[in-house]
């Protein structure tokens, strides 16, 4: 199984390489994971528990010169979400008794599918911003609000209509740096919750939402739960 992973990686780098992208970032982090044994065992790991989650590293065909840092930003973004479904996890992020990759074939569908029991719950991947820069909080919570209100839920509600379900689960993971604004006395975490809570209307939707805010650059994690109807 690990050679398998090895082999999906490696096509990967060689297309980068083939496409003359080895000054990028993430080619060097993706080429130095791969000498990380720690790291191919927590992959093999998790594809043996997710169902379909080796063809996360699919991506050689949709890898360009133009698109290639966000494609593999997309993809160790829905890896580290697959692992966070796991018992890996110990329950940190919710109880999954199963979960399933869904490879991308239309926009009425999540990126995964988890259950709880018979309860099964959507879970999107989303990632915003693909440098660790130095943003305002304001323009973050901008961009987090539309990347949540008119993409990831449209999505939720479009999966709902052929499966209801109870709970929606949004994971974004983001290398952005969030300076507080200036002149505010609450916390960007604060203030962005605030805003997700005020801006986002769930009074049409029949169903809760769990957002789950994943910083890489350093590691932070922030939450939010809309609940439906308010």
């Amino acid at each position: 199984m690990k050679d398998h992973v090895i082999a999906k990686i490696e096509l990967v780098l060689k297309r980068c390489e083939k496409l003359g992208l080895t000054a990028s970032p993430f080619y060097q982090e993706l080429k130095h994971d791969l000498t990380n044994d720690k790291w191919l065992d927590e992959i093999v790991d998790t594809i043996t528990k997710v169902k379909n989650s080796e063809k996360i590293f699919d991506i050689v065909g949709q890898i360009t010169a133009a698109d290639n840092d966000h494609r593999i930003v997309t993809m160790f973004a829905e890896y580290d979400t697959a692992r966070r479904l796991t018992d890996w996890a110990k329950n940190f992020f919710g109880t999954f008794t199963d979960a399933e990759y869904l490879p991308r074939k239309n926009r009425k569908q999540p990126d995964f599918k988890a259950w709880n029991g018979d309860k099964v719950l959507p879970v999107e991947t989303k990632t915003l911003g693909d440098s660790a820069t130095v943003i305002e909080a304001e323009k973050f919570n901008n961009k987090f609000l539309k990347k949540i209100s008119q993409d990831a839920l449209p999505q939720l509600v479009s999966f709902y209509e052929e499966t209801p379900f109870d709970e929606g689960i949004i994971f974004v993971w983001t290398q952005l740096r969030v300076q507080p604004s200036k002149d505010r006395r609450v916390d960007a975490y604060l203030e962005l919750r605030q805003q997700v809570e005020r801006d986002i209307d769930m009074s049409s939707y029949a169903f809760d939402v769990k957002i789950i805010t994943m910083f890489t650059n350093p590691l932070d994690l922030w939450d939010f739960r809309l609940k439906a109807g308010k």
